[in-house]
């Protein structure tokens, strides 16, 4: 798998071969999250492609419906006949009303299901309605919209794209400091999956989208998710980005799953699992377990259930994986990610950490990509690489800042360039 892209945040180009472990150094602020973000982006809609579309099309009718309503309304075009004792509420001040239920009022709910089934004909009745009964321009631009969305294939997936990067870059996924196109490319066994350029911090043209070989994706930037996650209503899912929401959704599911003793037995009778359980389990320092006393997973330890919640960051970076582990994550072709891992990690845990990842990734048709700003994990990655015999599906990438632009460089056989970098800083 190979990642290129060009002018994306801060980076000027970079083109990354993602191996079943791929380590990526470098300092704060040097571009590594940025890798990392475009990369889950890019796989997780082409992953939930048919989901977010579904999404995307919906909302973006909806929209337009509700400015074409708008537009008629204000203008006096919307015709009694239309909706029959609908119009009687209609005025200027509800119309423009914060609160509008635009669904009940009007109908929008059943025309957005009409087009989304493929059923055009209570569209086109408006349409021919706006364009050569009442000749409404303001009310055709909305109409032209729709039309594109439901025509053109490629202006979906365009439309899908750009809200994807957008809430992971805040619409700044643009190079801020290259006034230039950006372009993002994804190739799999010399086969592009994806190609698209972004002008604006809007995807402008994609080609090429094809379904990955993969199930899942998973992406680790902080392990106090448990903090939120198992009392978290799913109606709060909303106000989070695409990654956050999917590693909810796998607590979510490890909290079910733990509740089953029987189901996580079942899964777990592989002497690989087992193996990796146990390591994991000793740097804990007990046994991940649902309680039904706290109606929580709890560590047990001594004898004693603690919440999850009250145990260090440390100890809940390896409870993640665990649950990873359990909730059978790990088949083949899955993406996970993790962002700096040893920020909640004294330098004697980020060798144990790399030491469970390396075997991960050894262990599982899987890849796994981490980014990190510590030469403890670096030379950590690189000794347990070379102990399980997994150099050459390892790739070492150094980011490295100039100015405000950062470029990214393979360095697999020179790793003294990282030390360098990372280790400059008594200089």
């Amino acid at each position: 798998m190979n990642l290129y892209f060009k002018n994306i945040g801060m980076i000027n180009e970079a083109s990354l071969d993602i191996n079943k472990l791929t380590i990526i150094a470098g300092q704060n602020d040097s571009g590594k999250s940025t890798v990392v973000k475009v990369l889950y982006s890019i796989t997780h809609n082409i992953l939930d492609f048919e989901k977010i579309s579904r999404f995307t099309k919906r909302v973006v009718i909806a929209n337009n419906l509700k400015e074409i309503i708008k537009t008629l309304v204000l203008n006096k075009l919307w015709k009694e006949e239309i909706y029959g004792d609908n119009y009687d509420v209609l005025n200027e001040e509800s119309i423009m009303g914060r609160n509008t239920d635009y669904d009940k009022l009007l109908g929008i709910k059943n025309i957005i299901q009409e087009l989304w089934s493929g059923n055009t004909n209570i569209f086109n009745e408006l349409k021919h309605s706006i364009i050569h009964k009442w000749k409404s321009n303001d009310a055709s631009i909305f109409i032209e919209e729709i039309d594109r969305l439901m025509n053109y294939n490629q202006e979906l997936q365009k439309i899908a794209l750009s809200q994807t990067f957008n809430l992971e870059f805040s619409h700044q996924i643009n190079n801020l400091f290259i006034k230039q196109p950006a372009k993002v490319k994804l190739t799999i066994d010399e086969t592009c999956f994806l190609d698209c350029d972004i002008e604006n911090n809007i995807v402008s043209k994609v080609s090429h989208l094809k379904k990955i070989h993969s199930n899942d994706i998973a992406y680790i930037a902080w392990p106090y998710i448990f903090e939120d996650s198992l009392f978290r209503p799913k109606i709060q899912y909303i106000g989070l980005n695409n990654r956050e929401r999917n590693l909810f959704s796998k607590m979510d599911k490890a909290y079910s799953l733990f509740k089953d003793e029987d189901y996580l037995q079942m899964g777990l009778i592989e002497d690989k699992k087992k193996k990796i359980e146990k390591k994991i389990n000793e740097n804990m320092g007990g046994v991940l377990k649902y309680s039904e006393k706290n109606n929580s997973l709890v560590l047990k330890k001594n004898g004693e259930e603690i919440l999850i919640f009250n145990v260090s960051m440390g100890i809940e970076s390896f409870i993640l994986l665990n649950i990873l582990l359990k909730i059978d994550f790990f088949k083949e072709n899955n993406i996970l990610i993790i962002d700096a891992p040893e920020v909640y990690l004294h330098p004697k845990w980020q060798i144990e950490y790399a030491k469970i990842i390396t075997n991960l990734a050894k262990e599982f048709d899987i890849k796994i990509i981490v980014t990190t700003h510590s030469p403890y994990m670096v030379k950590a990655f690189k000794k347990f690489s070379e102990e399980e015999k997994m150099t050459d599906n390892t790739n070492f990438y150094l980011m490295k800042k100039e100015g405000n632009i950062s470029n990214v460089k393979n360095v697999n056989f020179n790793l003294e360039e990282i030390y360098s970098e990372l280790g400059s800083t008594f200089e």
